[in-house]
């Protein structure tokens, strides 16, 4: 098994089969800014966020194609 703590670790959380939330998660160094790419939060950009925060906004999947998020962002150590 590979130790590489020097990586960003992306994975869907979800149980499988349909569901009214989806969950992906990220960790790792450049998680955030990883996140960044893709969620558009209301209020402060998401790499401002202190450990322990709920941020609500969107997730951004294409042209027109907004889906509601919820970002938790809990910050090492």
């Amino acid at each position: 098994m590979l130790d590489r703590l020097d990586q960003v670790i992306v994975a869907v959380s979800s149980a499988p089969g349909p569901a009214a939330v989806g969950i992906v998660r990220l960790s790792g160094p450049g998680a955030v800014e990883l996140a960044a790419q893709v969620f558009r939060p209301v209020g402060g950009p998401l790499e401002r966020a202190c450990g322990g925060a709920r941020i609500v906004g969107d997730v951004v999947l294409g042209e027109g194609l907004d889906l509601p998020a919820v970002a938790y962002v809990f910050r090492a150590p």
